[in-house]
């Protein structure tokens, strides 16, 4: 089993919806508790240089949760390297694209909203550029994660997050991100789970 762990309720009804009856549908996931810590600024919107960290309960000081402490951490930089990236300003089109491509590994996958399945980073550049994503529309574009109702997997790799997502007719729309990273804090897979917007 793959388990997942919650901070606390999240204040999406809908998203939060969403989890739990994905933690219901497949019988690989199940929801844990974890404790959640911010390492540097009350802020929970400034990304660029916050920290969070599991704190391990005494029953998970072993080798096992070492290694997934590792991966966690991992897993973070790459959320913190991710959020950077579609947050950034005074860019220039091509260069905003190539800095969220670093992100991803070479080859990532992306599932969309629809079900889409892109794989590799000209393909998730692509979609990041198109019409059908709000990143390249707005010149001060910030999705803000709420970190209250991060949840992490056991092993540290994937983190769930809910993100309200501004849209370029000055609404936002609640999103929900399954973000799997590889040992180098490199996004291997993601699935974006949305309301029509």
């Amino acid at each position: 089993a793959l388990p997942i762990s919650c901070a606390r309720p999240s204040p999406f009804p809908r998203l939060r919806h969403l989890m739990a009856s994905l933690a219901s549908s497949f019988p690989a996931i199940a929801l844990v508790d974890v404790q959640l810590t911010k390492a540097t600024t009350k802020d929970t919107r400034e990304l660029p240089g916050q920290r969070w960290r599991e704190v391990a309960s005494p029953q998970k000081q072993t080798r096992g949760a070492a290694t997934a402490a590792e991966a966690s951490e991992n897993s973070f930089k790459g959320l913190q390297n991710y959020f950077a990236a579609v947050s950034a300003t005074g860019l220039e089109r091509t260069e905003k694209l190539l800095r969220i491509a670093e992100t991803f590994a070479p080859e990532a996958e992306m599932v969309k909203p629809d079900g889409t399945l892109l794989r590799g980073r000209e393909a998730i550049m692509a979609f990041y550029g198109s019409p059908a994503s709000p990143v390249m529309k707005m010149p001060d574009f910030r999705p803000i994660p709420d970190y209250s109702t991060l949840a992490v997997s056991q092993d540290g790799s994937t983190i769930a997050v809910e993100i309200s997502l501004p849209l370029a007719n000055g609404e936002t729309s609640a999103v929900g991100d399954f973000f799997t990273f590889d040992n180098s804090g490199k996004i291997a897979r993601v699935r974006v789970y949305s309301w029509p917007m």
